[in-house]
């Protein structure tokens, strides 16, 4: 029974995480909002091609001068 449990918790916890990652970005503390959509766009192909984890997009799009204050996994 607890073997059951056990294994149900984690095929929940696993199909939890596979959601689509979507930082939250505040446009108006950002350098550039005009530019959001491209940087985050150059981000997701920078962190597909070198294979690093989602959270290094929101690193990114800090570094080109734009406010992450959260996350979403949709």
């Amino acid at each position: 029974m607890k073997r059951a449990i056990v294994i149900a918790a984690m095929s929940i916890l696993a199909g939890c995480s596979q959601g689509t990652y979507e930082p939250v970005v505040d446009l108006k503390a950002s350098k550039n909002p005009a530019e959001m959509q491209m940087d985050w766009m150059g981000c997701e192909f920078l962190i597909k091609k070198y294979g690093l984890e989602d959270a290094a997009t929101t690193k990114c799009l800090e570094g080109r001068g734009h406010n992450v204050i959260g996350v979403v996994y949709r």
